[in-house]
């Protein structure tokens, strides 16, 4: 077995690295790794990156190391552009599937159906990283349920990490909510704000009957491979799959903060136990020194980079991708009534199972098409990314967090908050609209670029 090797892309961190692909330790683990610049190999555990790691990089995981990246960066296979036979058994049997009739009783070979069909993936899902982390009195109940025959072993893995899907990467600078839960609550509201929408399509488009919406899946307890998330869309023969996750800035410090101002790196040695954030949870330390940043953020689109992949679904997948995140980087900025932290973060190329040709079952271009689109829509380990997002929650914990941090509290009016704003803040943030939901405004941003898209579609 060699070495695993991981291009590395805008946006890519050595913490988001380590933590997507599960080596032990996590993101905090990220020492472990090596870095291969330009013919150059850096051992991270006793060498600096000059530079931090930048695109271009190649991320290598040493052999004899425990990860799930092969799934994940590579895929499902040694190498996605030769002979699928010579593929790893998921390999085969995603390719067995591809060449399979999807379900639904609409054929892979027909002309354009009369019914657009959207499947909506939320990022994530599960209860704890790995079961060898997890609290093992909150993890007894469940063992104790497979045991009984209650609980199936494969409902029990689907708590954790599987493969190419971590349960969990980001996570809010000061709420520390995770990725998956918002996810998993942005995605039912697009859901609803497209079947809200759709009738009046349906009724101004002669050639329409329906448009119909599916979800992989609706517990954020429970976790996917990206080969089973991209077979639902398959499997009901899907014109569009969207998938959504959120985003974590790239940067030694694992929260930063582009709203308050602190000096140096705070929080260094802190960890925040996630079976304090969530009865739910099972356990395992997330990171949390904070430092402060300008806090580049916004909306990222991730397409397909594997080489099977047809050129004319890559294309329209770009271009609807681009579609929802204009619209949505502009629905991010009025909602927070500044130009100055939100921008559009481009594109990148990316070998995920979840938008694998091969696990979609797209990669003949005669065929009927599933266009992928990956959207990571904002970065919540940036303080006005949370404070956006999360807003109640945001509230309620930046005063705590301001006094561990040694900032004292904010007056109430007049030249002392004049002064407390100058020395405490980088940026004086406009207030939030009395009422704010950014997630019922990124769900209606979502779905009318979705349905603006439709004539993107590959019969």
């Amino acid at each position: 077995m060699a070495d695993t090797r991981l291009p590395v892309a805008q946006n890519d961190s050595l913490w988001s690295i380590a933590q997507n692909c599960g080596i032990p330790g996590g993101g905090s683990n990220w020492q472990a790794l090596d870095v291969d610049r330009n013919g150059r190999v850096y051992d991270l555990g006793s060498e600096t990156l000059p530079g931090g790691l930048q695109p271009g990089d190649t991320v290598i995981v040493p052999e004899e190391m425990e990860h799930s990246c092969q799934g994940e960066v590579d895929e499902i296979s040694g190498g996605l552009g030769g002979d699928p036979q010579a593929a790893s058994q998921q390999g085969a049997q995603a390719q067995a599937a591809a060449t399979a009739q999807p379900g639904g009783g609409v054929s892979a070979t027909a002309n354009c159906s009369a019914t657009i069909i959207f499947v909506l993936d939320p990022g994530h899902g599960g209860r704890g990283a790995q079961a060898r982390l997890a609290n093992a009195s909150r993890l007894k109940p469940y063992q104790d349920a497979v045991a009984a025959g209650t609980m199936s072993q494969a409902d029990y893995n689907a708590m954790f990490d599987v493969t190419s899907s971590s349960w969990n990467n980001a996570l809010g600078a000061i709420t520390n909510t995770l990725e998956k839960t918002m996810t998993h609550r942005l995605i039912p509201l697009v859901r609803d704000k497209i079947d809200a929408l759709k009738g009046e399509i349906v009724d101004k488009l002669p050639y329409l009957d329906a448009i119909e919406v599916h979800l992989t899946k609706t517990d954020e307890f429970v976790n996917m491979t990206g080969a089973d998330r991209a077979a639902v869309a398959r499997d009901k023969s899907a014109d569009f799959f969207f998938c959504c996750h959120f985003n974590a800035e790239t940067t030694n410090a694992h929260v930063q903060l582009d709203i308050t101002k602190v000096s140096g790196i705070v929080d260094s040695s802190r960890g925040v136990n996630i079976t304090t954030l969530d009865a739910g949870l099972l356990g395992g330390v997330y990171p949390k020194s904070a430092s402060s940043s300008s806090g580049s953020r916004g909306p990222l689109i991730l397409y397909s980079g594997h080489a099977n992949s047809p050129a004319d679904t890559v294309s329209r997948a770009r271009s609807v991708g681009t579609a929802i995140r204009t619209h949505l980087a502009a629905t991010l900025q009025a909602a927070e009534n500044s130009t100055d932290t939100v921008t559009e973060q481009g594109e990148n190329a990316r070998r995920l199972a979840n938008i694998s040709p091969i696990n979609l079952g797209s990669t003949d271009p005669a065929k009927k098409q599933v266009i992928p689109i990956y959207l990571e829509a904002d970065f919540i380990n940036v303080e006005s990314g949370d404070r956006l997002w999360n807003t109640a929650a945001y509230n309620a914990e930046i005063g705590t967090s301001r006094t561990r941090w040694g900032i004292p509290a904010k007056p109430a009016g007049g030249a002392e908050l004049a002064a407390w704003k100058a020395a405490n803040l980088r940026r004086d943030m406009p207030d939030l609209a009395a009422g704010h939901d950014m997630y019922d405004k990124a769900a209606e941003s979502i779905a009318i670029s979705l349905l603006a898209n439709i004539n993107q579609r590959i019969c």
